[in-house]
């Protein structure tokens, strides 16, 4: 998937949404930000800017369900792999 978190190039010529409306938000006290004076307003952005990109990591999810697919079922082959035969040494994980 997407890490909206961090660019692999160093000098990208691209932002992702997020880095956008991180540096949009950023309070900078020299220079006057009237987005940060304006109350209920400010906070729909703020909401409409996180909906923005939740949604577009919902976009890229559904149009690479092969490649997202194709890597888990790697990772499944490689468990079995690993096995040799014996479910016995399989690990699972749960979420607590």
């Amino acid at each position: 998937m997407e890490d909206s978190n961090c660019i692999n190039e160093e000098h990208s010529k691209t932002v992702t949404q997020r880095q956008y409306f991180a540096y949009i938000l950023q309070w900078r006290p020299l220079i006057p930000h009237a987005l940060h004076y304006t109350g209920r307003l400010f906070q729909q952005f703020i909401v409409d800017a996180y909906v923005t990109i939740e949604q577009g990591r919902l976009n890229w999810i559904s149009q690479n369900q092969k490649q997202i697919r194709a890597e888990l079922y790697q990772g499944l082959q490689d468990a079995v792999a690993n096995t040799d035969g014996n479910s016995d040494n399989m690990q699972c994980s749960t979420l607590g």
